[in-house]
């Protein structure tokens, strides 16, 4: 049955996020606020959604073939 609600709190044992994230926090920047061209910082949730968005199966098949996230405008990084 696949998940529905909020994202799952235990993080997934395979994923390919970590290398995404560390490649968007090296090469993205904060484009506008208080915080404008400083390196780009995830939230905790935000690294969660991806964790699961980027997970694997012990054979390196996607984990969801879909999702969806759903947040007010404004969505602040922690």
């Amino acid at each position: 049955m696949p998940q529905t609600g909020n994202i799952p709190q235990r993080m997934p044992e395979r994923t390919l996020a970590w290398e995404i994230l560390g490649w968007a926090e090296r090469y993205i920047v904060q484009p506008d606020g208080e915080r404008a061209g400083s390196p780009w910082r995830f939230s905790d949730e935000q690294i969660r959604f991806l964790a699961h968005w980027f997970a694997v199966d012990e054979n390196g098949r996607w984990v969801y073939s879909s999702g969806c996230l759903r947040r007010s405008k404004g969505w602040l990084v922690g």
